[in-house]
Protein backbone atom coordinates (compact mmCIF):
# COMPACT_ATOMS: atom_id res chain seq x y z
CA UNK A 1 0.00 0.00 0.00
CA UNK A 2 1.03 3.59 -0.47
CA UNK A 3 1.40 6.51 -2.83
CA UNK A 4 4.12 7.09 -5.41
CA UNK A 5 4.71 10.37 -7.26
CA UNK A 6 6.97 10.09 -10.29
CA UNK A 7 7.77 11.66 -13.68
CA UNK A 8 7.38 15.22 -12.38
CA UNK A 9 7.62 17.56 -15.36
CA UNK A 10 7.60 21.29 -16.04
CA UNK A 11 6.68 22.18 -19.60
CA UNK A 12 6.34 25.93 -20.17
CA UNK A 13 3.37 26.95 -17.96
CA UNK A 14 2.26 23.42 -17.05
CA UNK A 15 3.43 21.14 -14.20
CA UNK A 16 2.45 17.47 -14.12
CA UNK A 17 3.27 14.16 -12.46
CA UNK A 18 2.17 10.56 -12.52
CA UNK A 19 0.65 9.56 -9.19
CA UNK A 20 0.01 5.97 -8.12
CA UNK A 21 -2.44 5.57 -5.20
CA UNK A 22 -2.69 1.92 -4.17
CA UNK A 23 -2.22 0.80 -7.75
CA UNK A 24 -4.54 3.41 -9.29
CA UNK A 25 -2.76 5.75 -11.68
CA UNK A 26 -3.56 9.43 -12.32
CA UNK A 27 -1.78 12.18 -14.22
CA UNK A 28 -2.07 15.27 -12.01
CA UNK A 29 -1.49 18.62 -13.67
CA UNK A 30 -1.49 22.35 -12.96
CA UNK A 31 -1.77 25.00 -15.66
CA UNK A 32 -0.57 28.53 -14.88
CA UNK A 33 -0.76 31.82 -16.78
CA UNK A 34 1.78 31.99 -19.61
CA UNK A 35 4.04 34.50 -17.83
CA UNK A 36 3.95 32.75 -14.43
CA UNK A 37 7.36 31.81 -12.97
CA UNK A 38 7.49 28.17 -11.78
CA UNK A 39 9.72 26.86 -8.99
CA UNK A 40 12.74 24.74 -9.83
CA UNK A 41 11.71 22.33 -7.02
CA UNK A 42 8.14 21.17 -7.86
CA UNK A 43 8.23 17.97 -5.79
CA UNK A 44 7.21 19.93 -2.65
CA UNK A 45 3.83 20.69 -4.22
CA UNK A 46 2.98 17.04 -4.85
CA UNK A 47 4.34 16.04 -1.45
CA UNK A 48 2.09 18.34 0.62
CA UNK A 49 -1.15 17.38 -1.13
CA UNK A 50 -0.51 13.63 -1.36
CA UNK A 51 0.61 13.26 2.25
CA UNK A 52 -2.99 13.38 3.64
CA UNK A 53 -4.04 11.06 0.78
CA UNK A 54 -1.32 8.57 1.71
CA UNK A 55 -2.44 8.69 5.36
CA UNK A 56 -5.83 7.32 4.31
CA UNK A 57 -4.09 4.04 3.48
CA UNK A 58 -0.75 3.89 5.29
CA UNK A 59 2.43 2.42 3.88
CA UNK A 60 4.93 4.58 2.01
CA UNK A 61 4.70 7.98 0.33
CA UNK A 62 7.43 7.91 -2.30
CA UNK A 63 8.43 11.11 -4.09
CA UNK A 64 10.62 10.90 -7.17
CA UNK A 65 12.14 14.33 -6.67
CA UNK A 66 13.82 16.80 -4.31
CA UNK A 67 12.06 17.97 -1.14
CA UNK A 68 12.65 20.96 1.10
CA UNK A 69 14.21 19.93 4.42
CA UNK A 70 11.83 22.23 6.31
CA UNK A 71 8.77 20.80 4.57
CA UNK A 72 9.99 17.25 5.20
CA UNK A 73 10.66 17.89 8.92
CA UNK A 74 7.33 19.71 9.42
CA UNK A 75 5.45 16.81 7.84
CA UNK A 76 6.25 14.76 10.96
CA UNK A 77 4.29 17.24 13.10
CA UNK A 78 1.54 17.33 10.48
CA UNK A 79 1.14 13.56 10.71
CA UNK A 80 1.06 13.67 14.51
CA UNK A 81 -1.73 16.27 14.46
CA UNK A 82 -3.85 14.41 11.90
CA UNK A 83 -3.48 11.11 13.76
CA UNK A 84 -4.88 12.78 16.89
CA UNK A 85 -7.72 14.40 14.96
CA UNK A 86 -8.57 11.34 12.87
CA UNK A 87 -7.51 8.09 14.61
CA UNK A 88 -8.61 6.06 11.56
CA UNK A 89 -5.66 7.44 9.58
CA UNK A 90 -2.27 5.74 9.33
CA UNK A 91 1.25 7.04 9.75
CA UNK A 92 3.23 6.80 6.53
CA UNK A 93 6.92 6.44 5.78
CA UNK A 94 8.32 9.15 3.48
CA UNK A 95 10.90 8.43 0.82
CA UNK A 96 12.37 11.05 -1.49
CA UNK A 97 15.27 11.09 -3.94
CA UNK A 98 16.81 14.04 -2.15
CA UNK A 99 16.09 16.31 0.84
CA UNK A 100 17.83 19.70 0.68
CA UNK A 101 18.02 22.99 2.54
CA UNK A 102 15.37 25.57 1.60
CA UNK A 103 15.90 27.79 -1.41
CA UNK A 104 16.94 31.26 -0.26
CA UNK A 105 15.64 34.24 -2.23
CA UNK A 106 17.41 37.58 -1.94
CA UNK A 107 14.89 39.64 -3.89
CA UNK A 108 11.57 40.87 -2.52
CA UNK A 109 8.64 38.81 -3.77
CA UNK A 110 4.90 39.45 -3.80
CA UNK A 111 1.98 38.56 -1.50
CA UNK A 112 -1.20 36.83 -2.62
CA UNK A 113 -4.55 35.92 -1.07
CA UNK A 114 -6.80 33.01 -1.95
CA UNK A 115 -10.00 34.42 -3.39
CA UNK A 116 -13.24 32.68 -4.36
CA UNK A 117 -15.60 35.62 -3.85
CA UNK A 118 -16.97 34.18 -0.61
CA UNK A 119 -17.46 35.72 2.84
CA UNK A 120 -14.10 34.58 4.25
CA UNK A 121 -12.18 35.61 1.12
CA UNK A 122 -13.75 39.08 0.99
CA UNK A 123 -13.14 39.61 4.71
CA UNK A 124 -9.43 38.81 4.36
CA UNK A 125 -9.09 40.98 1.25
CA UNK A 126 -10.80 44.04 2.74
CA UNK A 127 -9.05 43.73 6.11
CA UNK A 128 -5.57 43.21 4.62
CA UNK A 129 -6.00 45.23 1.43
CA UNK A 130 -2.76 47.18 1.77
CA UNK A 131 -0.73 44.01 2.45
CA UNK A 132 -2.06 41.98 -0.50
CA UNK A 133 -0.58 42.40 -3.96
CA UNK A 134 -2.46 39.74 -5.94
CA UNK A 135 -5.42 37.37 -5.71
CA UNK A 136 -5.46 33.63 -6.45
CA UNK A 137 -8.32 31.58 -7.84
CA UNK A 138 -7.94 27.89 -8.70
CA UNK A 139 -10.35 26.44 -11.25
CA UNK A 140 -10.85 22.79 -10.33
CA UNK A 141 -11.12 23.31 -6.56
CA UNK A 142 -14.69 24.60 -6.13
CA UNK A 143 -15.90 24.56 -9.76
CA UNK A 144 -15.38 21.36 -11.80
CA UNK A 145 -13.34 21.63 -15.00
CA UNK A 146 -16.37 20.32 -16.89
CA UNK A 147 -18.33 23.46 -15.95
CA UNK A 148 -16.56 25.94 -18.25
CA UNK A 149 -19.64 28.13 -18.78
CA UNK A 150 -20.14 28.58 -15.04
CA UNK A 151 -16.42 29.18 -14.50
CA UNK A 152 -16.58 32.02 -17.05
CA UNK A 153 -19.38 33.58 -15.00
CA UNK A 154 -17.32 33.29 -11.81
CA UNK A 155 -14.23 34.62 -13.60
CA UNK A 156 -16.12 37.72 -14.76
CA UNK A 157 -17.18 38.56 -11.19
CA UNK A 158 -13.76 37.89 -9.66
CA UNK A 159 -11.95 39.90 -12.31
CA UNK A 160 -14.29 42.81 -11.60
CA UNK A 161 -13.37 42.63 -7.90
CA UNK A 162 -9.65 42.47 -8.67
CA UNK A 163 -9.89 45.49 -10.94
CA UNK A 164 -11.80 47.50 -8.34
CA UNK A 165 -9.25 46.67 -5.61
CA UNK A 166 -6.38 47.31 -8.06
CA UNK A 167 -5.08 43.75 -7.77
CA UNK A 168 -3.79 41.29 -10.31
CA UNK A 169 -5.73 38.01 -10.16
CA UNK A 170 -3.92 34.78 -11.00
CA UNK A 171 -6.11 32.03 -12.46
CA UNK A 172 -4.70 28.53 -12.09
CA UNK A 173 -6.32 25.47 -13.62
CA UNK A 174 -5.86 21.94 -12.23
CA UNK A 175 -7.46 18.49 -12.20
CA UNK A 176 -6.27 17.97 -8.63
CA UNK A 177 -9.58 18.43 -6.78
CA UNK A 178 -12.69 16.92 -8.34
CA UNK A 179 -10.84 14.50 -10.61
CA UNK A 180 -8.14 13.16 -8.27
CA UNK A 181 -8.05 13.88 -4.52
CA UNK A 182 -11.83 13.71 -4.05
CA UNK A 183 -11.67 10.04 -5.03
CA UNK A 184 -9.60 9.26 -1.96
CA UNK A 185 -10.34 11.75 0.83
CA UNK A 186 -12.71 14.45 2.05
CA UNK A 187 -11.86 17.81 0.49
CA UNK A 188 -13.00 19.76 3.57
CA UNK A 189 -11.44 17.52 6.21
CA UNK A 190 -8.07 16.89 4.58
CA UNK A 191 -7.33 18.35 1.16
CA UNK A 192 -8.15 21.99 0.54
CA UNK A 193 -5.41 23.52 2.71
CA UNK A 194 -2.63 21.30 1.30
CA UNK A 195 -4.09 21.78 -2.21
CA UNK A 196 -3.73 25.57 -1.93
CA UNK A 197 -0.24 25.10 -0.47
CA UNK A 198 0.71 22.90 -3.44
CA UNK A 199 -0.27 25.65 -5.90
CA UNK A 200 1.60 28.30 -3.93
CA UNK A 201 4.80 26.24 -3.60
CA UNK A 202 4.86 25.95 -7.38
CA UNK A 203 4.75 29.78 -7.54
CA UNK A 204 7.42 30.36 -4.87
CA UNK A 205 9.71 32.08 -7.39
CA UNK A 206 7.27 35.00 -7.40
CA UNK A 207 5.45 34.93 -4.03
CA UNK A 208 6.65 34.84 -0.43
CA UNK A 209 3.31 35.26 1.41
CA UNK A 210 -0.07 33.58 1.01
CA UNK A 211 -3.15 34.58 3.00
CA UNK A 212 -5.42 31.61 3.78
CA UNK A 213 -8.91 32.90 4.75
CA UNK A 214 -10.15 31.08 7.86
CA UNK A 215 -13.51 29.33 7.56
CA UNK A 216 -13.97 29.02 11.36
CA UNK A 217 -13.27 31.42 14.20
CA UNK A 218 -11.14 30.75 17.27
CA UNK A 219 -14.13 29.45 19.28
CA UNK A 220 -14.70 26.52 16.91
CA UNK A 221 -11.30 25.52 15.55
CA UNK A 222 -12.42 22.00 14.68
CA UNK A 223 -10.24 19.71 12.54
CA UNK A 224 -10.22 20.96 8.94
CA UNK A 225 -8.02 20.79 5.85
CA UNK A 226 -6.95 24.39 6.51
CA UNK A 227 -6.28 25.16 10.18
CA UNK A 228 -4.13 27.44 12.30
CA UNK A 229 -2.21 24.42 13.61
CA UNK A 230 -1.24 23.06 10.21
CA UNK A 231 -1.18 25.75 7.50
CA UNK A 232 2.18 27.14 8.69
CA UNK A 233 3.72 23.67 8.48
CA UNK A 234 3.90 24.10 4.71
CA UNK A 235 6.17 27.16 5.07
CA UNK A 236 9.28 26.42 3.02
CA UNK A 237 11.47 27.81 0.24
CA UNK A 238 10.71 31.27 1.61
CA UNK A 239 6.90 30.95 1.33
CA UNK A 240 4.86 31.89 4.40
CA UNK A 241 1.21 30.83 4.85
CA UNK A 242 -0.99 33.06 7.05
CA UNK A 243 -4.21 31.63 8.51
CA UNK A 244 -6.28 34.82 8.52
CA UNK A 245 -9.61 35.99 9.91
CA UNK A 246 -10.27 33.59 12.80
CA UNK A 247 -10.78 36.55 15.17
CA UNK A 248 -14.21 37.19 13.60
CA UNK A 249 -17.30 34.98 13.69
CA UNK A 250 -19.19 34.28 10.48
CA UNK A 251 -21.88 36.87 11.10
CA UNK A 252 -19.26 39.44 12.17
CA UNK A 253 -17.59 38.89 8.79
CA UNK A 254 -20.90 39.29 6.95
CA UNK A 255 -21.53 42.52 8.85
CA UNK A 256 -17.99 43.76 8.11
CA UNK A 257 -18.11 43.17 4.35
CA UNK A 258 -21.77 43.76 3.43
CA UNK A 259 -21.54 47.55 3.00
CA UNK A 260 -18.78 47.19 0.40
CA UNK A 261 -20.01 47.86 -3.15
CA UNK A 262 -17.90 45.07 -4.68
CA UNK A 263 -19.26 42.59 -2.14
CA UNK A 264 -22.80 43.64 -2.96
CA UNK A 265 -22.21 43.00 -6.67
CA UNK A 266 -19.99 39.90 -6.48
CA UNK A 267 -20.44 37.85 -3.28
CA UNK A 268 -20.69 34.11 -4.02
CA UNK A 269 -21.26 31.54 -1.28
CA UNK A 270 -23.09 28.79 -3.20
CA UNK A 271 -21.38 25.42 -3.62
CA UNK A 272 -24.17 23.54 -5.41
CA UNK A 273 -25.21 25.76 -8.31
CA UNK A 274 -23.68 25.33 -11.75
CA UNK A 275 -26.06 27.84 -13.31
CA UNK A 276 -27.09 30.68 -11.01
CA UNK A 277 -24.26 32.54 -9.27
CA UNK A 278 -26.04 31.89 -5.95
CA UNK A 279 -28.95 29.43 -6.06
CA UNK A 280 -30.65 30.96 -2.95
CA UNK A 281 -31.87 27.46 -2.07
CA UNK A 282 -28.92 25.45 -0.72
CA UNK A 283 -28.02 25.45 2.98
CA UNK A 284 -25.07 27.81 2.59
CA UNK A 285 -27.09 30.34 0.59
CA UNK A 286 -29.97 30.26 3.07
CA UNK A 287 -27.67 30.59 6.11
CA UNK A 288 -25.93 33.59 4.55
CA UNK A 289 -29.22 35.20 3.50
CA UNK A 290 -30.51 34.66 7.05
CA UNK A 291 -27.48 36.44 8.51
CA UNK A 292 -28.02 39.38 6.13
CA UNK A 293 -31.68 39.49 7.16
CA UNK A 294 -30.74 39.34 10.86
CA UNK A 295 -28.37 42.28 10.39
CA UNK A 296 -31.17 44.31 8.80
CA UNK A 297 -29.31 44.51 5.46
CA UNK A 298 -31.79 42.67 3.24
CA UNK A 299 -31.52 43.72 -0.39
CA UNK A 300 -27.94 44.99 -0.15
CA UNK A 301 -26.35 41.89 -1.69
CA UNK A 302 -27.52 41.86 -5.30
CA UNK A 303 -26.15 38.36 -6.00
CA UNK A 304 -29.04 36.92 -3.97
CA UNK A 305 -31.89 37.69 -6.40
CA UNK A 306 -34.53 35.85 -4.37
CA UNK A 307 -35.98 36.93 -1.06
CA UNK A 308 -35.35 34.69 1.94
CA UNK A 309 -38.23 32.33 2.71
CA UNK A 310 -37.67 31.75 6.41
CA UNK A 311 -39.86 28.64 6.32
CA UNK A 312 -37.10 27.03 4.23
CA UNK A 313 -34.84 27.30 7.25
CA UNK A 314 -36.85 24.56 8.95
CA UNK A 315 -35.42 22.09 6.42
CA UNK A 316 -31.81 22.91 7.32
CA UNK A 317 -30.15 20.36 9.58
CA UNK A 318 -27.11 21.72 11.41
CA UNK A 319 -24.37 19.14 10.96
CA UNK A 320 -21.58 20.29 13.27
CA UNK A 321 -20.48 22.70 15.97
CA UNK A 322 -19.35 25.53 13.63
CA UNK A 323 -22.76 25.52 11.89
CA UNK A 324 -24.49 25.53 15.29
CA UNK A 325 -22.35 28.46 16.50
CA UNK A 326 -23.14 30.41 13.31
CA UNK A 327 -26.84 29.75 13.91
CA UNK A 328 -26.58 30.90 17.53
CA UNK A 329 -24.80 34.15 16.66
CA UNK A 330 -27.31 34.82 13.86
CA UNK A 331 -30.20 34.22 16.25
CA UNK A 332 -28.72 36.63 18.80
CA UNK A 333 -28.34 39.36 16.17
CA UNK A 334 -31.88 38.69 14.93
CA UNK A 335 -33.25 39.10 18.46
CA UNK A 336 -31.23 42.28 18.96
CA UNK A 337 -32.74 43.70 15.76
CA UNK A 338 -36.24 42.49 16.70
CA UNK A 339 -36.42 39.92 13.88
CA UNK A 340 -38.42 37.63 16.15
CA UNK A 341 -39.88 35.30 13.50
CA UNK A 342 -36.42 34.72 12.02
CA UNK A 343 -34.96 34.11 15.48
CA UNK A 344 -37.66 31.51 16.22
CA UNK A 345 -36.87 29.54 13.07
CA UNK A 346 -33.15 29.58 13.87
CA UNK A 347 -33.93 28.55 17.44
CA UNK A 348 -35.73 25.48 16.10
CA UNK A 349 -32.60 24.54 14.12
CA UNK A 350 -30.50 24.77 17.27
CA UNK A 351 -32.96 22.74 19.36
CA UNK A 352 -33.06 20.01 16.71
CA UNK A 353 -29.25 19.94 16.54
CA UNK A 354 -28.98 19.48 20.30
CA UNK A 355 -31.78 16.94 20.25
CA UNK A 356 -29.98 14.93 17.58
CA UNK A 357 -26.83 14.89 19.72
CA UNK A 358 -28.89 13.57 22.62
CA UNK A 359 -30.54 10.98 20.42
CA UNK A 360 -27.18 9.77 19.12
CA UNK A 361 -25.98 9.37 22.71
CA UNK A 362 -29.11 7.44 23.64
CA UNK A 363 -28.76 5.22 20.59
CA UNK A 364 -25.17 4.37 21.52
CA UNK A 365 -26.28 3.31 25.00
CA UNK A 366 -29.42 1.51 23.91
CA UNK A 367 -27.74 -1.67 22.72
CA UNK A 368 -26.51 -2.19 26.28
CA UNK A 369 -29.96 -1.38 27.71
CA UNK A 370 -31.71 -3.73 25.26
CA UNK A 371 -29.59 -6.64 26.47
CA UNK A 372 -30.12 -5.95 30.17
CA UNK A 373 -32.59 -7.74 32.44
CA UNK A 374 -34.26 -4.47 33.48
CA UNK A 375 -34.97 -3.35 29.88
CA UNK A 376 -38.54 -2.24 30.70
CA UNK A 377 -37.46 -0.17 33.72
CA UNK A 378 -34.69 1.52 31.78
CA UNK A 379 -36.90 2.45 28.83
CA UNK A 380 -39.59 3.78 31.18
CA UNK A 381 -37.05 6.09 32.77
CA UNK A 382 -35.98 7.39 29.37
CA UNK A 383 -39.55 8.03 28.24
CA UNK A 384 -40.43 9.77 31.52
CA UNK A 385 -37.36 11.97 31.16
CA UNK A 386 -38.56 13.08 27.72
CA UNK A 387 -42.04 13.81 29.05
CA UNK A 388 -40.69 15.91 31.95
CA UNK A 389 -38.33 17.85 29.68
CA UNK A 390 -40.77 18.16 26.76
CA UNK A 391 -38.20 16.95 24.20
CA UNK A 392 -40.82 16.19 21.57
CA UNK A 393 -38.39 15.83 18.67
CA UNK A 394 -36.21 13.20 20.36
CA UNK A 395 -39.22 11.67 22.09
CA UNK A 396 -40.69 10.63 18.72
CA UNK A 397 -37.38 9.20 17.56
CA UNK A 398 -36.90 7.41 20.89
CA UNK A 399 -40.35 5.77 20.64
CA UNK A 400 -39.45 4.39 17.22
CA UNK A 401 -36.14 3.12 18.53
CA UNK A 402 -37.75 1.50 21.58
CA UNK A 403 -40.31 -0.22 19.37
CA UNK A 404 -37.57 -1.68 17.19
CA UNK A 405 -35.43 -2.74 20.13
CA UNK A 406 -38.46 -4.14 21.97
CA UNK A 407 -39.20 -6.55 19.14
CA UNK A 408 -35.63 -7.79 19.26
CA UNK A 409 -35.80 -8.05 23.07
CA UNK A 410 -39.07 -10.05 22.98
CA UNK A 411 -37.70 -12.43 20.33
CA UNK A 412 -34.57 -12.97 22.40
CA UNK A 413 -36.65 -13.54 25.54
CA UNK A 414 -38.79 -16.16 23.76
CA UNK A 415 -35.71 -18.01 22.54
CA UNK A 416 -34.21 -18.08 26.02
Amino acid sequence: MGVKVQNIKICENKVSAEVMVNGNSDIVWYEFPINQKITKRPANAFFVIFLPIAMQFGGVLEIDGELSKTCYENSKTYQEILLKWFPQLHKVEIKANKISEDIVYTKKRRSISCFTGGVDAFYTLIKNNSDIDDLLYVWGFDVPLSEEKFFKKVEKHLSSVAKSFKKNIVYVKTNLGFEVTNKYASWGDFCYGPAIASVMLLMSEEYDTCFMPACNDYSVLVPRGSHILIDHLWNCDGVKFIYDGAEASRIEKVDFISDNKEVQKNLRVCYTSRDEYNCCECEKCIRTMASIEALGKTGLIKTFPKKLDINEMDHIVLKNEPEMRFAESTMQVALKNKKIDLANHIHNQIINYRANLLFEELNRDFDVIANSDNFVDQTSKILNWHIRNNTKYVFRKTLKMIAKKSVAFIKKDKVS
